[in-house]
């Protein structure tokens, strides 16, 4: 294209001589398009910042890549798949343990009789004699933080507690989340984005005490309404557990300081967990020596695909499984991203309507500068050269529609996302949530609006190509 061509393209959008701004027409096709790209970046930019920040939030009290070690098979012949399927997963809360029970490391979960499922299925807990020696082999593994017993189990326990109009005493099934910090004070699982307070967190590795921190679920449960301020009432919980000595079990009591509560409004998991120290959780389940897992914690959560495969060759010749948090929510993250696909398909869908928009200023400009067409013909002008001059103008069009729609979308997501972060931070912990802009996403938008400009442009130019001068040069 050459400088003339754009000098005669710019002519044609001006208003009228002597002006420098763009006629009515062109206006209004930049300002359909720059309405179709605000709406467009405005919900993409806010959806893909929350969407990553509830993606996190949803496994927050899990670690981004678990180790555990392999389930034991039955040895019982007789036991078919649907007896084992129901033993695992039938949540009835008449098929549930009262405790959990041990033996030398093994657990067994959800069965009435602990005694007789020993006999069937057992997973083996996690010796924490291992730590070191997977620690040394891992090492070496860029992007790996740190590594970390968790202890995650269920059991009922009769529990003492007050709200302060009376002194209940019953028991509650309670779902313990064990966990060791480092140095940091960073913790595994992740529970550092859960608990805003980060001296509430300090307070897990206080060794004179046993502490506890509260879904708010499970404070209500034990004490009823929320207090905005735990620090002035410290409340206290007495849980009767079991020790094995001796080969028998002997019945303990523990005192829990409830230092803080936290809020996972979208986990049901929540509803009767409760974060210790690691030590605090082995004591009440007498597993001193032994783990539900271990943790590993990674620089970049969204590496934890490749880097789980890694670890998984690393300790291919061990009984250790290994899982990621993006494999255990894959159907999730498909399903939110098909919901992200079908916004931006209805979005786009503005942007190809605003085309009929351009189509028709184009074809406007052309009654109107007919005689100027005409004259351009008359002196010899190229069809081609028409085109072009059509193709400078819808692209003119394209690119500051995009870039003003772009520049006030991003804007006013990252005002609303404030504003929304305030309104949220009652219900769900993504206060530190904002917009995302994926550098590819705003160039394919970039190229969708050029090209259905380019489109419309060229069947508008291809009438004023073939308009005949004479006819042209007539019209007043």
């Amino acid at each position: 294209m050459s400088i003339f061509e754009i000098n005669i393209a710019w002519s044609l959008m001006k208003s009228r001589k002597g002006k420098w701004y763009p006629n009515a027409n062109v206006l209004l096709s930049v300002l359909g398009i720059s309405v179709g790209i605000t709406f467009l970046a405005f919900t993409v930019c806010m959806y893909d910042g929350y969407i990553k920040k509830l993606e996190t939030i949803i496994f927050s009290i899990f670690p981004h890549i678990t180790l555990q070690s392999d389930i034991v098979e039955t040895k019982n012949d007789e036991l078919d798949d649907t007896f084992l399927t129901n033993l695992l997963f039938d949540n009835s809360e008449e098929k549930q343990c009262d405790t959990i029970c041990q033996s030398k490391g093994i657990f067994i979960v959800n069965d009435k009789e602990c005694e007789t499922a020993t006999s069937l299925i057992k997973g083996k807990a996690f010796h924490l004699k291992k730590i070191n020696k997977i620690n040394d082999r891992l090492k070496h593994i860029p992007g790996i933080v740190k590594l970390s017993p968790v202890l995650l189990e269920e059991s009922s326990f009769f529990c003492q507690y007050s709200d302060n109009k009376r002194i209940s005493d019953k028991p509650i099934r309670l779902r313990i989340l064990g966990v060791e910090p480092d140095s940091n004070n960073h913790f595994i699982p992740e529970i550092n984005r859960t608990i805003e307070n980060q001296k509430t967190l300090q307070l897990l590795s206080n060794e004179d005490k046993h502490v506890v921190i509260l879904s708010k679920a499970l404070y209500v449960q034990f004490f009823g309404e929320v207090l905005n301020n735990l620090r002035p009432f410290p409340k206290q919980i007495v849980v009767q557990y079991y020790k094995e000595t001796d080969g028998q079990q002997i019945s303990k009591k523990m005192t829990l300081e409830v230092i803080g509560i936290f809020k996972l409004g979208i986990h049901q998991i929540t509803h009767n967990l409760m974060i210790t120290s690691l030590n605090t959780a082995q004591e009440l389940f007498d597993t001193h020596q032994y783990a539900s897992f271990l943790g590993i914690n990674l620089a970049d959560p969204y590496a934890s695909k490749s880097i789980a495969k890694i670890i998984k060759d690393e300790l291919v010749d061990t009984d250790i499984l290994t899982f990621n948090w993006l494999d255990v929510a894959a159907d999730m993250f498909n399903n939110l991203n098909l919901y992200r696909n079908i916004i931006i398909s209805i979005l786009l869908m503005s942007i190809l309507i605003t085309s009929f928009i351009i189509y028709n200023t184009l074809h406007i400009m052309i009654i109107e500068r007919k005689k100027q067409i005409g004259t351009l013909m008359a002196l010899g002008i190229t069809k081609s050269s028409i085109y072009k001059i059509f193709i400078i103008i819808s692209q003119f069009e394209a690119v500051a529609g995009f870039f003003i729609g772009s520049i006030s979308g991003i804007i006013s997501g990252h005002t609303f996302g404030n504003y929304l972060n305030q309104q949220l931070h009652d219900y769900l912990p993504i206060q530190n949530a904002g917009i995302v802009i994926h550098g590819w996403s705003m160039l394919s938008f970039f190229l969708f609006v050029c090209v259905i400009c380019l489109i419309t442009s060229l069947l508008s130019s291809g009438k004023a190509a073939n308009l005949d001068p004479v006819q042209c040069l007539q019209s007043e």
